[in-house]
């Protein structure tokens, strides 16, 4: 069920190898056709203000996706971390903030 996939999405950010740590979740449901509804998972550091790598945040979207069958992730969005950099700008460190959605489609019983 939804606490299974959240458990599964809190146990892969949290993994030594993997690094993301804590993540905040919120769902959201999309009726698609008659008996069929995607489940929709934001997915988002619980700390506003940690930062990760770009290296960091695809192990652990790669992470999600390869380890079951029932999980993609369908949105990213990546920001700076370093808020004052202009946008033509490269960062010194590489370090980002993201949000991430993944979507698992289910039949409707």
């Amino acid at each position: 069920g939804q606490s299974d996939l959240e458990s599964y999405i809190r146990k892969n950010a949290a993994e030594d190898r993997v690094g993301a740590g804590n993540v905040n979740i919120s769902t959201s449901s999309d009726p698609r056709t008659k008996g069929v509804v995607d489940k929709k998972y934001a997915i988002k550091s619980s700390d506003k203000d940690r930062s990760f790598s770009r290296t960091t945040i695809a192990n652990f979207l790669f992470r999600l996706e390869s380890e079951s069958r029932r999980v993609k992730v369908t949105e990213i969005q990546l920001d700076l971390a370093e808020k004052r950099l202009k946008p033509h700008e490269i960062p010194s460190d590489d370090k980002w903030t993201f949000e991430a959605e993944r979507t698992s489609r289910q039949r409707v019983e």
